[in-house]
């Protein structure tokens, strides 16, 4: 019954008629009682017809009115006169989103904000248990100031379905449509061009479908057409479940956050859909504030995967939060003009990340830079770039500095026993040699591997053999460490010496050719060094900043000046390890961060008054206090160890718990050794002994 201007609806008097959908007929209205404008959503007459539903409704209403968020239409109240039902709502002025898009394409820089406000209405819906089940864009309204208002939240869970039209000229303000298995469940499915695949199936749906109608909602924005789309129902279902998106569909300027976040969105399989709205506000945030990934994405035609064009001046760089991984690419031809835009974006790891195990780097990336491998809950990873999930390799348990074939189809790494390998693409790992060198490892295009140990550089075939050695540390000539070495186009290797101090001041990179043994050194203070071809060297100063220099491989010489790539890549405390890995198309991995972190133990009172600082800074972590607190124990980590301390709380004296066998580098662990009862009492025990 479609209600005139003027006809009073309890305390309500009716203005015009503004809207109507599946859910009913919507008016704008004046609050008689306290003088201001509302929209009230007078429901189909079939509710009347059913006290059982329209009872479920109510509470489903007073549940939504709990729901206050600016980004939010609020539920003001239900109102029953003469037969009618209404939702007393907040009245939105503006057009809604549908209308906005039935104009074109919205751009980035004006799709961004929106997107971001509706993302935050959705987190806090769903933060309450509500799940809007009906997404769309006629469900969004933006208002004359930039103000997004989601409508109709989580009323398609207390409608109960309407017959869906066979007009399905405008699905956008279509009815909510149905499906039988979902109605004896008591869920609704939402309109069709943006409902989840699991909605589309009939089976029950949790706060993914609506992130699933989010990635559609924006996709739509940006590019002005519905990510599924048809001439019926049916074929948009059909579509939904079958059909791939065409991401290039995207605009040139989309930045490559914001393509990422379309994919994890619109994943078909609801286990591999972005789990919580509020990372997409996240990802929507540092996009909008030029943070990560704010540069826009390479198209490729026909993949349907984004790409960086090779070789490109300055191409991107990524970064991410420490302990994270990330991908990056770097243009190496010829002089830079300048900056390009970057693109950043983080990769999601499992819990028991490692990017350095001690100070031991555990990352690697292919060499057509699609693939990363890094180390986790002791064993390795494998993130393919284009998928949004990381897979555990079978038999790299213990497992540490992974590195590549030349081709890319095999994952050499170190066991505690052997050096290893396994075929990317699946299979047992097969021992290649005994021994456990320790410090890096790389497979040269000639068939063989060049491992670093704590006395040189040995070899091996790659299809197996006996590990030879073909450098010797030379303490007379400074030498403590030959580390990190690569396996150079022309048979020879770059590698890291370094000094009696293991530290990157006492570093230098040098490259030498087995076949003649000559040896050349390329730069002085640095480590970590990696070429990248056509001619370029890559290395890291003592700050964790890469530095990039122009590098002639025949004359085995650096040429012009090396220039700051990035800053604040992770580095180990000793032996001069860097947590990066560059491929030969470019593409650079890597983490940010240090090994050792400082921190200073204090104590506070309950207001957060400091009362008493308890010795130097020192790299510390997991305290945990006794029960009497008396005593704190806790981890203090050295260059070599991580052991365990008691402190005794009154005296502030550490007292050495635990002894992994290795002697400690830093001299606060040797002064607390020294101070220690257990350690006064073992040197007495061993005297006695003797």
């Amino acid at each position: 019954m479609r209600l005139s201007p003027a006809t009073r609806l309890g305390a309500y008097e009716i203005a015009a008629l503004i809207g109507a959908g599946g859910m009913g007929e919507v008016y704008r209205a004046r609050d008689t009682r306290l003088n201001r404008e509302v929209a009230l959503k007078v429901l189909p007459e079939f509710f009347a017809a059913d006290p059982d539903r329209l009872a479920r409704f109510k509470r489903e209403a007073q549940l939504l009115a709990s729901l206050n968020h600016p980004n939010v239409a609020a539920i003001h109240g239900f109102e029953e006169a003469g037969g009618v039902q209404a939702l007393v709502l907040e009245l939105v002025e503006g057009p809604t989103l549908a209308d906005r898009i039935a104009q074109g394409a919205i751009t980035i820089d004006e799709a961004l904000p929106i997107a971001r406000q509706i993302a935050e209405a959705l987190e806090a819906a769903h933060e309450q248990g509500i799940i809007h089940r009906d997404l769309k864009p006629a469900n969004v309204k933006v208002r004359p100031d930039g103000t997004v208002k989601v409508l109709d939240f989580g009323l398609a869970k207390a409608f109960e379905p309407a017959v869906a039209r066979s007009d399905f000229r405008s699905d956008s303000m279509s009815p909510t449509i149905t499906s039988p298995a979902t109605t004896r469940l008591g869920v609704i499915l939402g309109t069709a061009a943006y409902m989840s695949p699991e909605q589309a199936r009939g089976k029950a749906v949790d706060k993914r479908t609506d992130i699933w109608a989010f990635g559609c909602v924006l996709y739509e924005m940006v590019t002005g057409r519905r990510p599924f789309d048809g001439d019926d129902v049916t074929d948009v279902l059909a579509r939904v479940l079958e059909r791939h998106i065409d991401f290039n569909a995207l605009p040139a300027k989309t930045p490559a956050a914001v393509a990422r976040l379309l994919r994890r969105c619109l994943e078909k399989d609801p286990k591999h859909r972005m789990r919580d709205i509020g990372d997409a506000r996240i990802e929507l945030e540092a996009a909008l504030s030029g943070g990560i990934d704010a540069a826009p994405v390479a198209h490729q035609s026909g993949s349907g995967a984004f790409t960086i064009p090779k070789w490109s001046a300055w191409l991107a760089a990524v970064i991410v939060v420490a302990l994270m991984a990330a991908g990056a690419a770097l243009g190496l031809r010829g002089a830079p003009a300048g900056p390009a835009p970057v693109s950043r974006f983080a990769l999601p790891v499992p819990a028991g990340f490692q990017m350095i195990s001690g100070q031991i780097p555990s990352l690697a990336i292919s060499p057509d830079g699609t693939k990363i491998i890094y180390q986790a809950e002791g064993r390795l990873y494998l993130r393919a770039l284009n998928r949004f999930e990381s897979e555990p390799i079978a038999g790299t348990e213990g497992g540490i500095v992974p590195f590549f074939s030349p081709d890319g189809a095999w994952l050499g790494f170190l066991s505690p026993t052997a050096v290893m390998k396994v075929p990317i693409g699946g299979g047992p790992p097969i021992k290649i040699a005994e021994g456990f060198p320790t410090n890096g490892a790389a497979w040269g295009a000639d068939g063989r591997i060049v491992v670093a140990s704590f006395d040189g550089l040995w070899a091996v075939s790659a299809d197996g053999g006996t590990l030879t050695q073909i450098t010797v540390v030379s303490e007379s000539a400074n030498e403590s460490v030959h580390a990190w070495p690569d396996a150079l186009p022309d048979g020879s290797v770059l590698y890291t010496v370094l000094g009696a101090s293991l530290h990157a001041n006492d570093a230098r990179l040098v490259i030498e050719h087995p076949a003649t043994g000559t040896r050349t050194v390329i730069a002085e203070g640095v480590s970590y060094g990696r070429y990248v071809s056509p001619g370029h060297l890559l290395y890291a100063d003592v700050n964790g900043t890469l530095l990039m220099q122009p590098f002639d491989l025949a004359a085995r010489r650096a040429s012009g000046s090396a220039r700051a790539v990035l800053s604040g890549v992770r580095t180990g405390n000793v032996v001069a390890g860097v947590a990066y890995a560059v491929s030969s198309t470019g593409t650079l991995v890597y983490a940010t961060g240090t090994e050792l972190t400082e921190s200073l133990l204090v104590q506070l009172d309950l207001s957060g008054r400091e009362l008493r600082r308890f010795g130097a800074p020192r790299s510390l972590g997991y305290p945990a206090l006794s029960p009497d607190g008396r005593t704190l124990a806790l981890m203090i980590r050295s260059s070599n160890n991580d052991d365990l301390y008691l402190m005794d709380v009154a005296s502030g004296r550490f007292d050495r718990f635990s002894f992994d066998g290795a002697e400690d580098e830093s001299p606060a662990c040797r002064q607390m050794d020294a101070e220690s009862p257990t350690a006064r009492h073992l040197s007495a025990s061993s005297a006695a002994s003797s």
